[in-house]
């Protein structure tokens, strides 16, 4: 009788042991790949705060050079814009085999002219944000990178002419809908007033399929952050990169610390 207690009991351990077991499996095939998702967008949003600070060197270099940060766009005689902030930044960006070379753009004619088209196609690494990831695939790629444009904002004023910190003054946002990385498209302060957050958008119905996240938004608001579901990312006047989470910026504040003064 004793011999065959001990035997039960081990053999009770042993079932315990396999129960435990099944069950640390099953938790792991369910969490590790909610894990792993979100470790991924962690790295995504270190990787697109390493780019808008790629940027903002970019942007203080032409500020250097003309002692004003550049125009959103830049326009002709009749007031049509040409090109963007972006082409006019190219010689201070990171210069790689790939990179459109400004010299080749012909500035005086409109960036989507016949003769400029050959460069849509050749966007700089630093204006894909990395989790706008269907961005890979468009032709001409595109780009959620935008500066802030209108009355009292930073674009086309010198950092002297600030009557408040360049720290508190935003000088680029992550706004969607993307727009292709030459044109002259960005974000106007009146436009920043009507943006939304992606956690205003329409809801979807199960039933109904994926929604794109323009299908939800049959207004065309500017959407902030656009490709990160929970947060999205700021460029400062001074070349710092802040986060904010979605949901707690109220777009009013936003705007306020896109102005000069």
């Amino acid at each position: 009788m004793r011999y065959q207690s001990i035997k039960f009991k081990s053999a009770f351990t042993i079932l315990e042991l396999l129960v435990v077991i099944a069950i640390v499996g099953i938790l792991i095939a369910v969490l590790l790949p909610q894990v792993s998702k979100s470790r991924g967008e962690y790295d995504r949003c270190r990787m697109c705060i390493y780019k808008m600070k790629q940027i903002g060197i970019a942007l203080r270099k032409y500020h250097d050079v003309y002692n004003v940060f550049p125009p959103t766009s830049t326009v002709d005689a009749e007031g049509k814009q040409l090109h963007s902030w972006r082409t006019l930044i190219l010689p201070y960006l990171e210069v790689t085999e790939d990179s459109p070379k400004i010299e080749g753009i012909q500035l005086d004619k409109s960036w989507d002219h016949e003769l400029n088209k050959p460069f849509h196609d050749s966007m700089p690494n630093e204006f894909l944000c990395p989790s706008h990831w269907h961005n890979w695939h468009e032709k001409p790629p595109t780009t959620i990178y935008k500066m802030i444009s209108g009355d009292k904002t930073a674009a086309g004023v010198s950092l002297s002419s600030m009557k408040r910190k360049p720290s508190e003054v935003i000088l680029l946002i992550e706004v969607g809908p993307p727009v292709p990385w030459m044109s002259p498209t960005n974000l106007s302060i009146e436009e920043l007033k009507e943006a939304i957050y992606p956690t205003g958008l329409e809801k979807t119905d199960p039933k109904e399929g994926y929604k794109t996240l323009e299908e939800r938004n049959p207004q065309k608001k500017p959407i902030i952050g656009y490709a990160h579901p929970t947060e999205f990312h700021v460029l400062f006047a001074d070349g710092t990169v802040k986060t904010y989470k979605n949901w707690k910026l109220p777009i009013s504040e936003l705007e306020k610390r896109c102005r000069i003064e």
